[in-house]
């Protein structure tokens, strides 16, 4: 989906490093977020907490729902007729999600990795920086704290061209979240009021029983840790030495297609590989952890020509990370072990 105008701009200015010098325009303080006024008690208690209960908090000027990132560790309220893209790739540093109304940008999402981390005040540094040297002007600056005391800037500034756009910083682990937009700077405001910064819930993983460091060169175990660390490292051209050519990729519930290595290893890094590069993949060749796969051999699933003597399963896969990945170890006629084709699933297969 097609990113709004200025977050392209601001973060192709981020990416690039740009830095000048700049006045700050005096800052105009963000209104107060409002709170429940008080009410009669009603003679009767109120019924305890349910599965299903509302959470008391800031009353809002819209119908909100929820919008989580267990995996990034953030969540925030946005009007529930907003329709979220995929998340998409920004760079080799960042990713983001847009949220639409009615078919046009109404709020973007970003998650940058830069250096150094945990650092808010130089990463809004580099921020004004880089609106100064593009001739936009900061309109108000404000120091926030979230839920759970957790630091926050947000800004309004005018572009060269006189559109203002609203933006909000935080840090979200050893990385930086950027809310953004340029539409209804009031709502984009009491929306920023709603984030919740968390330390995402340490996942259960996959148990590899492989150790890499012991395997024995050009066996089947050997071939099958320099392809889990050619994917797990993003070197995906180092990849190509041991795949088929052409190499067979197969889509779960869907069917597969064959081609060169390298269009192979280039649609990895597009479209199946997590959009963050630092997401880690995790990798078992324990039959016991893989999927059920509606009870076909895993085995069989290449075909009767491709005499398979490994298989490891891998998730963590696609833009969202909430993918997997079947990855093949054969052996040809002459007894070469190499990487002939792979199954891959925008979910986790029939686990």
């Amino acid at each position: 989906m097609r990113l709004s105008y200025l977050l392209a701009i601001f973060t192709v200015l981020f990416l690039t490093g740009c830095a000048a010098k700049g006045e700050v325009v005096t800052e105009t303080p963000l209104p107060p977020t409002a709170t429940t006024q008080p009410t009669d008690i009603p003679p009767t208690p109120e019924p305890p907490p349910t599965a299903t209960s509302t959470p008391v908090g800031p009353q809002l000027s819209f119908e909100p729902a929820t919008y989580t990132s267990e995996s990034a560790g953030f969540e925030l309220q946005v009007p529930v007729s907003w329709t979220p893209s995929s998340e998409v790739v920004l760079g080799d540093r960042g990713s983001g999600v847009q949220f639409t109304s009615g078919g046009e940008p109404a709020l973007d999402i970003t998650i940058l990795r830069w250096d150094p981390v945990n650092d808010l005040a130089a990463f809004v540094d580099s921020r004004k920086q880089a609106w100064q040297a593009s001739g936009f002007t900061i309109l108000s600056e404000e120091d926030l704290t979230l839920e759970g005391d957790h630091k926050a800037k947000a800004f309004v500034v005018q572009t060269s061209i006189g559109e203002q756009a609203f933006f909000l910083y935080t840090t979200l682990g050893d990385r930086y979240l950027q809310l953004g937009g340029n539409r209804d700077l009031d709502l984009l405001r009491e929306i920023a009021g709603t984030l919740r910064v968390f330390t995402p819930a340490a996942q259960p993983g996959l148990t590899n029983v492989l150790d890499c460091s012991a395997v024995v060169e050009d066996t089947a175990e050997w071939v099958a840790c320099n392809v889990m660390a050619g994917i797990s490292s993003r070197n995906l051209s180092a990849l190509h030495g041991y795949m088929a050519d052409p190499f067979t990729i197969g889509y779960w519930g869907s069917e597969g297609r064959s081609a060169p290595p390298p269009e192979i290893t280039a649609e990895l890094a597009r479209d199946r590989l997590p959009a963050d590069p630092l997401t880690p993949l995790a990798f078992t060749t324990v039959p016991d952890q893989f999927p059920p796969l509606a009870g076909q051999p895993v085995g069989d699933m290449l075909g009767p020509d491709t005499n398979v003597v490994l298989v490891v399963y891998s998730e963590g896969w696609g833009p969202d990370g909430q993918g997997a990945a079947l990855l093949f170890v054969a052996q040809d006629q002459a007894g070469k072990y190499y990487w002939p084709g792979m199954v891959y699933s925008s979910g986790h297969f029939d686990k």
